[in-house]
Formats: C-alpha cells, structure tokens, sequence
C-alpha cells in the first residue's frame, strides 16, 4: 500500500487499513468482498507463516486489529505511526498478538 501520510489526515489512513483488514477477513472466511485489501491480505499472510499457532485465532486477531487501529484513528495518532504501520503489517501483528497474549484489549470471538 502506497500512501502519502500528511499530519493532518492520518486518522483517516487508520480507517482505510481497517477496511482493507475487513476485507481480507472476509476473503479468510469464503466470503465475497470486492477488491481484497493488499494490507489486510499481507497481515493474514504473515499470522498464517510466521504464528501458525494463533492461525485458527483470526477472529480475535482480527477483532484486536480492529480496535487498535480505531483507537489511533480515534487519538489522531500521528502519520509517523500510521506509514508505520502501512508499511510494515507484520510489526503490527506482533503488537496485536501482544495486546491479545497480555489481556489489554477485551475480545470476544
């Protein structure tokens, strides 16, 4: 994913990484969606290859995903963080699987 991360539109980019995470679940679980989210798709990729233990977990991981990218939405986390986060999926990964191993986000799958 190739953005342009100005200051002033950061949250918005958060938005956009969650559709392409809502987007990629769906395509996970046989469900039809409409261009599959590259983002998404490579944040799926690397629970798949690198945590295969939390593979059967998607939905929690992908609950977690959610709310901490709405919560740096929410914030108006800066665009340091959000082209971060763009490009590189897998870091984010990690910190989910840390947030879900830690209990610091309530999740119900």
């Amino acid at each position: 994913m190739t953005l342009s991360v100005p200051e002033n539109t950061a949250p918005w980019v958060f938005y956009e990484l969650m559709q392409s995470l809502d987007q990629a679940f769906m395509m996970r679980q046989g469900l039809a969606a409409q261009g599959v989210g590259q983002w998404g798709e490579q944040l799926f990729s690397a629970l798949n290859e690198q945590y295969p233990a939390w593979a059967d977990k998607s939905t929690e991981i992908y609950i977690a995903a959610n709310q901490l990218l709405n919560h740096f939405a929410r914030t108006q986390t800066g665009a340091l963080t959000a082209g971060s986060i763009i490009r590189n999926p897998e870091s984010f990964l990690r910190l989910v699987l840390l947030v879900l191993q830690n209990d610091l986000v309530p999740v119900r799958g």
